[in-house]
């Protein structure tokens, strides 16, 4: 195979990290480097912050910073150690690393056994790498992707917020693309054990499939306990929304009916729909109208009903004051909402307070 130099490389990497620069500077109005600008010290303020450095990181606290990560020592006002500051961790990382494991059901406990030995069998497999690389002729390209992924993994883990760019799972996926490998090649440390790869897989796809989470007709989405599927149980939870042409009909209709002052209330689905034929650029006016939920929807409101929502009489919320819950939804009884019915198309329904 032909081998291509380092400097290459660098000259390639380099290139095409600055026409993403340039081109991520003028599109949208550079709106996404704009982002990267007041996420990059944040994040370097808590990686400095490991090694004490973090004096050498100021933070302005400028209007407009999206994430800002407050370590649990600072709020208590003294060093507690690195134990609380991970209490700032979101909760996949937490769930990760065995935080959770008293708090899970019997299913849950088993899962996370089965997560836990694919992460064993994945440093298992990277020592037996270091000891015998020769037999697997990996290239220097191919090691360096997976010490990168380990250090991907690690910030996600020791570094409060890390994972917060784009969730833990996402983080995960991305360095599985060189890590996974090295899941297999574990079973090579492992002699007569060849039964316990594909037991393992099986098990483990089994649950992260959403197939135990459907058999046992789970309905708790506020907390990670055993994982879901959007298309297992999707219409039965309403945990990924499924819109009917009903949804569509009502949502436009309220956007032709109201004015710049009326607001609109709606599950999370349904806002979630609102979002994509009002557009963002009007929902971040100053004027515009606030997401509202039922229960706190003001006077002169437009209340979207979905199929969903009638048809299961139930609701979806965000959690709040969850830090990350990427996936996690509450799912509330609808509260009676005695208000004129002004549209209605099949089960989709629109009610004006």
């Amino acid at each position: 195979d032909r081998i291509i130099s380092i400097g290459i490389m660098i000259v390639v990497l380099v290139i095409t990290a600055s026409g993403c620069v340039a081109y991520y500077s003028m599109s949208d109005n550079g709106s996404i480097m704009k982002v990267m600008d007041k996420i990059i010290p944040i994040y370097s303020k808590n990686v400095a912050g490991m090694f004490g450095l973090e004096d050498k990181f100021t933070n302005d606290n400028k209007p407009g910073v999206l994430l800002q990560i407050d370590s649990a020592d600072e709020k208590s006002g003294g060093s507690n150690g690195y134990l609380d500051r991970f209490q700032n961790q979101e909760v996949l990382i937490k769930t990760a690393v065995g935080f959770d494991f008293a708090d899970a059901s019997v299913a849950g406990k088993f899962f996370r056994i089965i997560q836990y030995i694919t992460q064993l069998l994945i440093v298992i497999g990277s020592i037996w790498l270091v000891f015998n690389y020769k037999k697997y002729k990996f290239t220097a390209e191919f090691f360096a992707g997976i010490i990168a992924s380990f250090v991907l993994l690690l910030c996600c883990v020791f570094v409060p917020g890390f994972s917060l760019i784009i969730n833990a799972t996402r983080f995960y996926q991305l360095a599985l693309f060189f890590i996974a490998p090295v899941f297999i090649i574990s079973f090579d440390a492992i002699p007569k054990r060849q039964w316990l790869l594909p037991s393992v897989m099986i098990v483990y796809f089994i649950f992260t499939s959403g197939l135990i989470f459907e058999f046992m007709k789970y309905d708790n989405l506020s907390r990670i306990d055993v994982p879901y599927s959007a298309g297992l149980s999707a219409g039965r939870t309403g945990v990924y929304a499924s819109y009917t042409y009903d949804d569509v009909n009502a949502v436009k209709w309220i956007l032709s009916q109201r004015d710049k002052e009326s607001n609109i209330a709606g599950d999370y689905n349904g806002i979630l729909l609102v979002f994509a034929y009002d557009g963002l650029d009007r929902i971040r006016e100053k004027n515009s109208w606030n997401n509202y939920t039922f229960d706190n929807s003001p006077s002169d409101s437009y209340i979207l009903l979905t199929s969903w929502n009638t048809q299961n009489n139930r609701y979806l919320d965000s959690l709040k004051n969850v830090r990350g819950g990427v996936g996690l939804r509450q799912s509330r009884a609808l509260p009676e909402l005695n208000y004129d019915e002004v549209f209605r198309s099949g089960d989709a329904v629109v009610l004006k307070k």
